[in-house]
């Protein structure tokens, strides 16, 4: 009859089988009855049964939690104070330190102040930037609009360090130069210009570091198509006149 029994399923094992090796009885773990600790900052390790065995230890507390500080001051260890070149009542708000001197130079290049007798300056900065109560500063080439070339500024239009051979500066960026001579045939133009009049006649025939575009009907259908020009770059020019253009572009 042992041979004929059901096997007991354990989780920890088997504590006993009968005759025939069947399992009859379980073994426990004892992991399982301990009791779980409570943490009030969350557990740091388990046992086998996954049950907290201690607990992770809870950060000091805040001394700032709660405590609002007044404009331009701060919290630390549980006291306000003032931002550095501020004063006053760090609870209430600090101001700034007036720093105004009369007859004190300010860091723009023959600018002076001049303090009122409750200390507030009253020169203003001219070519300078800055709040004018402390210290001028001279202004960035943004705020003069030009652009920064090197620490010096410069106008937007022209180019930082010049331009190499080959090239010249066009608004402010370096662009190849075109010198040679060359007349685009009737119905072309050089350059990026588009005609000024439509014409579906001539030959594309371009010289070197040449662009030549033509005109054709963009109502009859036809694509950018092949032409006599060598390794030509065929595109389209946005819509001019309601016509667009064929090209020969080289480099």
């Amino acid at each position: 009859p042992d041979c004929s029994a059901t096997a007991v399923s354990c989780d920890y094992g088997c504590a006993s089988t009968n005759s025939c090796g069947i399992c009859t009885s379980c073994s426990g773990n004892p992991d399982c009855n301990v009791s779980d600790k409570s943490c009030d900052c969350g557990c740091s390790s388990t046992n086998s049964c996954g049950k907290c065995t201690s607990c992770k230890s809870c950060p000091p507390e805040d001394p700032c939690s709660g405590i609002s500080c007044g404009a331009n001051a701060y919290c630390s260890g549980g006291s306000c104070y003032c931002n550095s070149g501020y004063e006053g009542n760090a609870n209430s708000g600090c101001t700034k330190v007036d720093t105004c001197v009369s007859g004190g130079s300010s860091s723009c290049s023959g600018q002076t102040s001049s303090c009122s007798s409750s200390q507030v300056q009253t020169a203003s900065c001219k070519d300078c930037s800055g709040t004018t109560r402390y210290t001028c500063r001279a202004k960035t080439c943004a705020e003069q609009g030009k652009k920064d070339c090197n620490g010096s500024c410069i106008s937007t239009s022209e180019c930082c360090g010049g331009c190499p051979s080959g090239y010249s500066c066009k608004n402010g960026s370096c662009e190849k130069d075109h010198t040679h001579s060359y007349s685009c045939p009737s119905g072309y133009a050089l350059g990026t210009d588009c005609p000024n009049a439509p014409t579906t006649s001539g030959t594309c025939s371009c010289g070197a570091v040449t662009t030549c575009y033509k005109f054709m009907n963009s109502y009859d259908g036809q694509d950018c198509a092949e032409n006599t020009c060598p390794t030509f770059t065929c595109k389209c020019c946005e819509s001019f006149g309601g016509f667009q253009a064929h090209c020969c572009s080289y480099d």
